[in-house]
């Protein structure tokens, strides 16, 4: 005798009842997934395909050739903005100097002003000197 046949026969039913009704509720899920899952392939199929003309791959090459060439773009203006640092920071030293010489001729300026004035009151007065001297 075995378990199986141990069993009350309406417990026997109820098991076969049970696992009937378990198999059920698994193929109602399973019908549930897979029509999710159905959906799932209708929408990715309709952006995939859509209506262009061009499938999907086509159009990604084509766009991974225009990131390349932007890429390509991108990296001759960080070059060329580069080049323009450097000049910038060229012609500012260069103002630097220049502002530099110019405040110091300024200053040679003003001391040959001071200079000359001397020598025009040294002269002034020599002139003077030599005036009384004469008469």
């Amino acid at each position: 005798m075995t378990l199986w046949t141990s069993l009350h026969p309406s417990v026997q039913v109820a098991i076969i009842t049970g696992v009937f009704g378990l198999f059920g509720l698994l193929l109602e899920r399973l019908r549930r997934d897979t029509k999710a899952l159905h959906e799932d392939v209708r929408q990715t199929k309709y952006q995939v395909q859509n209506d262009h003309k061009t499938n999907l791959r086509e159009d990604f090459d084509k766009m991974a050739g225009a990131v390349e060439r932007v890429a390509g773009t991108v990296e001759r203006i960080a070059d060329t903005q580069s080049r323009h640092e450097e000049l910038l920071r060229s012609h500012g030293t260069s103002l630097g100097s220049i502002r530099d010489d110019s405040r110091m001729e300024r200053q040679e300026r003003i001391l040959l002003g001071q200079r000359v004035e001397t020598v025009a009151s040294e002269l002034g007065e020599l002139g003077r000197q030599v005036g009384l001297y004469h008469t």
